[in-house]
């Protein structure tokens, strides 16, 4: 009877499949490549590059190879069935459906621009636009699935504050020494950077997201009440950061 308890209340393969509860080597090659990719993409001038984007996706196809190599060794797929991921999805699909070729026709013109046998009216942007999405979808599927356990989950939140400490300590540097250049390097065209972002109000959104995070320790009942100072040193950088980059909208978001 004993035995029967314990097998009763020990979890089966197929659950821990469904739940991306299973850790090994390679969901810890997922992980590190789950939070390499936003740091590094972040750090070479926020991805806009395509050079950046050549870094994202081989790591993006390292993810899945590697997502696939742990199906088949555990016979299950690994997924999280959270429906946060239905937005994107559902927005993927809008941009396969403006591609299908329902439109009225190439010898047509709407207020004098030709138009196309597709929905959209700028067929590549959406190619461009889709080819993009499903990186930030598999990416998101792959951290709902990998990031499982509550010691991952805070190596996440500490890197994320961390990191935005950081990048915010080196905006404030390079905004008080080379305000129109990026590292001191690069002069980005028609544009005010600030930190590695091309659009100063891009990095003031990098801000609002790191802080939030940061706010929510501080606030939250996170049980680091040791580590409140430090987190209020990182928020205060982040806050002056935001302020430095003259981002209205920016600052209005972030109170």
């Amino acid at each position: 009877m004993n035995d029967s308890l314990e097998l009763d209340q020990k979890p089966s393969i197929i659950e821990n499949v469904a739940i991306g509860s299973h850790s090994s080597r390679l969901s810890s090659v997922i992980f590190f490549l789950l939070c390499f990719i936003p740091v590094s993409t972040t750090v070479l001038f926020g991805g806009v590059d395509n050079a950046t984007w050549i870094i994202v996706t081989i790591c993006w196809v390292a993810i899945i190879l590697m997502w696939l190599v742990e199906a088949w060794r555990v016979k299950g797929l690994m997924f999280s069935p959270s429906s946060l991921q239905m937005p994107l999805i559902g927005l993927f699909l809008i941009g396969l459906i403006q591609l299908l070729p329902l439109g009225s026709g190439a010898g047509d013109a709407i207020l004098s621009v030709p138009a196309t046998r597709s929905l959209t009216l700028d067929p590549n942007g959406t190619r461009f636009f889709l080819s993009h999405l499903i990186v930030y979808i598999v990416f998101f599927a792959a951290c709902l699935t990998f990031i499982n356990s509550e010691k991952r989950l805070r190596k996440v939140v500490f890197l994320v504050v961390i990191f935005g400490a950081i990048m915010a300590f080196i905006a404030i540097l390079q905004r008080l020494a080379s305000p129109e250049l990026i590292y001191g390097l690069r002069t980005p065209f028609q544009a005010v950077p600030f930190g590695p972002f091309i659009n100063q109000h891009h990095f003031a959104s990098f801000m609002e997201m790191t802080g939030g995070v940061t706010l929510g320790l501080i606030f939250g009942r996170s049980g680091l009440q040791d580590k409140k100072p430090l987190l209020m040193i990182s928020i205060a950088i982040m806050t002056i950061a935001i302020i430095l980059t003259s981002s209205r909208g920016g600052m209005i978001a972030f109170i």
